[in-house]
This record gives structure tokens, C-alpha cells and sequence, in this order.
């Protein structure tokens, strides 16, 4: 059996001592922070619950030692990463009394992102795991209210299959994922009562493993009042023709597809809003 060079390292890490692999990632940080002549590396904290990374500025709370790569450039470098995939400071542009509905919150960065910028976020994240990271990434943060279960087209006790880094956690179970699961309560996003009382929603950003369509069939009352969307369609996900039911199903509901950078995240603006794509800088006093 060949493997490419990547998944060969990985499954070699995956074996590895966690003192060892420990050392290892903070060796590859060090290295890379010489390489990029960035002075100070990105260091590995110990702690006995959790991987904790540190760069001088931020602390970030991790589920699995695996994920330190990511943020071999810095914690902000990595937020500002996660924003431009979703469109933040390309298409939206999040600001101070803005709300943000985060679907898929993991660890917070993008949370972490508009709440710096004075958002108020709604952040919801099923996986256990991530969902631990996460309320310690945020703690102290008023502007940020978390909510722990899975988002789905009705209301319902359903098995959410574990990844082992606890990035892509999913309802769908993958040939390749191991048969590790958690129970999670599973709600449709206009019955949830953190949402369904808000009045409007500036932002959501959905990434959910693939079950991105059942998602939008439990929304279509809050996305009536969600002014644009982003969603994470990576065909990694594996569901065939998922891109184009997601596409008709907001068609449906009168958004617009936007251009954007990123090819595997629709980007969509609801044209019930005047102006659909809000004009920065611009005053909060946007017609509905």
C-alpha cells in the first residue's frame, strides 16, 4: 500500500508518545517562526485537560496536538485566515452591535474574530471536545453566548461521529472515521431560543460536515431576518449534489450568490435587506 507523503507522517505522529509529539510540534514552531524571521514562536503550554498555545498576545485552547500546525504564524495570523474563508473583511465587515450566528464555532476562531471587532455572537459547536476549548477561548467575553448541540432540520437525540483532532466531527458517519461517536441534542435553528429571539442577524457562517442542507430546511424563518450568509461546502464533506440543493434551497428564499475568493464556501446575500450588501462604512440604520 502507498501512501502520499502527507498521510505517511501523519500516521507515523498518530503513533507517536504525546511527550514526544510535543516536542516535536514545538520544535516545527520554533523552526518556522527562524524561518519567517518572526522573533518569538508560537509556544506549547502545559496543561493536564487540554493543549494550550500561546503566542505572546493570545492563548488558545486546543482539543489534540494535531491542530498546532495550523498555527505555526500566530493565533491572529490563523483568525484572520479563518475570516477570509468565510468573507470577513472581504464581503462582511464585522463591527460593534453587529450579531453574528457562528454554526460550527469549534475552537472560536472566527468567533474569536468578530468579537474582537465588537460583535455580539451566538457560537454553537456540538462536539464535546471543541466545545470545551472553546468556552475557555471566550471566557470573559460578554459579547459572546455559547450554545452546545447540533444544528439539523428537527429537534432530536442524534450520534455525532468524532473526529480524532475534533476539527471535523460530523453527523455523517465517513468510510474512514472510526466508530468513536457522542450523543448530542439536535435542534432545528428557528426553534433554538438564543435565535429565535433575535430581530435580525447580520452574519451566519455554517460549517457543518455535510449536513449543510438539512440546516437550511430547520432556518428558513431565522434566514428570512439573516442579512448574509457563508457556508463551508468542502466536497471533502462527501455528499454528491449537496452544493446545488444548498444553492436552490437559498434561491428559494431570495438570496444571491456572491463572488468571493474561496471555492469551497457559497457566500450569499439575502436581497430582502436594503442594501443586501451592506456599504462600509455605513450607519446600522439598514432598512428590513
Amino acid at each position: 500500500m502507498h501512501l502520499p507523503t502527507r498521510q505517511f507522517g501523519n500516521a507515523i505522529l498518530s503513533v507517536c508518545p504525546q511527550t514526544l509529539l510535543r516536542r516535536y510540534y514545538q520544535w516545527h514552531l520554533s523552526f518556522q517562526a527562524h524561518r519567517h524571521g518572526r522573533g518569538r514562536p508560537v509556544e506549547i503550554i502545559p496543561d493536564a485537560e487540554r493543549v494550550i498555545i500561546d503566542d505572546g498576545l493570545r492563548r488558545l485552547a486546543l482539543p489534540s496536538l494535531n491542530r498546532v500546525p495550523r498555527y505555526r504564524s500566530g493565533i491572529g495570523a490563523r483568525l484572520h485566515l479563518t475570516g477570509e474563508k468565510y468573507a470577513v473583511g472581504n464581503i462582511y465587515f464585522p463591527r460593534e452591535g453587529d450579531v453574528v450566528i457562528d454554526i460550527g464555532a469549534n475552537v472560536g476562531e472566527l468567533t474569536l474574530l468578530c468579537a474582537d471587532a465588537g460583535a455580539t455572537i451566538i457560537a454553537i459547536e456540538p462536539d464535546p471536545r471543541a466545545y470545551a476549548c472553546l468556552a475557555q477561548n471566550v471566557r470573559g467575553l460578554d459579547n459572546v453566548r455559547l450554545v452546545s448541540c447540533a444544528m439539523w432540520k428537527g429537534r432530536e437525540a442524534l450520534k455525532l461521529h468524532l473526529a480524532p483532532d475534533g476539527a471535523t466531527s460530523s453527523l455523517i458517519r465517513r468510510p474512514e472515521q472510526k466508530r468513536a461517536f457522542a450523543s448530542v441534542e439536535a435542534w432545528p435553528l428557528d426553534a433554538l431560543p438564543a435565535v429565535a429571539a433575535l430581530p435580525a442577524i447580520d452574519f451566519m457562517k455554517v460549517d457543518a460536515e455535510g449536513v449543510e442542507p438539512e440546516i437550511l430546511a430547520g432556518a428558513v424563518r431565522t434566514l428570512k431576518r439573516t442579512r448574509l450568509l457563508a457556508i463551508d461546502m468542502n466536497p471533502a464533506h462527501g455528499r454528491a449534489g449537496a452544493w446545488d440543493k444548498v444553492e436552490r434551497a437559498l434561491e428559494v428564499m431570495g438570496f444571491q450568490m456572491l463572488e468571493h475568493t474561496d471555492e469551497n464556501t457559497i457566500v450569499a446575500a439575502n436581497m430582502a435587506f436594503t442594501p443586501a450588501v451592506p456599504q462600509y462604512p455605513a450607519s446600522r440604520s439598514t432598512t428590513y
